[in-house]
């Protein structure tokens, strides 16, 4: 199962890119190491723009890719689940990789048939992505998918 983000391509896509007033550091529902509360230098964190964005869509996303394993990939059966890859360029590389940091929470919290139609694992392909995280994150993402 392919999902392609855009890349930049309107002046919003840029104000998107350049958010950096604030930094995400949970998605609570689907982050693999959440941090509530006050922040401190060892927390993950994401450009504001990005996670928003990607948030936004998440519900929709994943449920639209189960719908379409099932009713198109026919890999409901045992045995057989859906690898998902995701690619984006740009700005489509950025969401790309926050989605991908999201994945593993997502996959946990998905009912036992829908982990049966998906596999665990995700495969990611960024080209030319901005950074997007802290060190910290950058280093927790390495160790998530090593």
């Amino acid at each position: 199962m392919f999902v392609v983000f855009r890349g930049t391509q309107s002046l919003k896509n840029i104000l998107t890119d350049l958010d950096v007033s604030g930094s995400a550091s949970c998605d609570k529902f689907y982050e693999t190491s959440c941090v509530t509360g006050s922040r401190s230098s060892s927390d993950p964190l994401f450009s504001t723009g990005v996670a928003d964005a990607v948030s936004s869509l998440t519900h929709t996303l994943v449920f639209s890719i189960l719908h379409l394993v099932v009713t198109f990939l026919r890999s409901g059966t045992p045995g057989s689940p859906a690898q998902i890859m995701v690619f984006g360029h740009s700005l489509g590389g950025a969401l790309a990789t926050y989605f991908t940091w999201l994945y593993p929470g997502i996959y946990r919290l998905l009912s036992v048939e829908h982990r049966s139609l998906l596999k665990p694992g995700i495969i990611c392909v960024a080209n030319a992505a901005p950074r997007i995280c802290n060190c910290v994150a950058a280093n927790r993402f390495t160790r998530l998918i090593s």
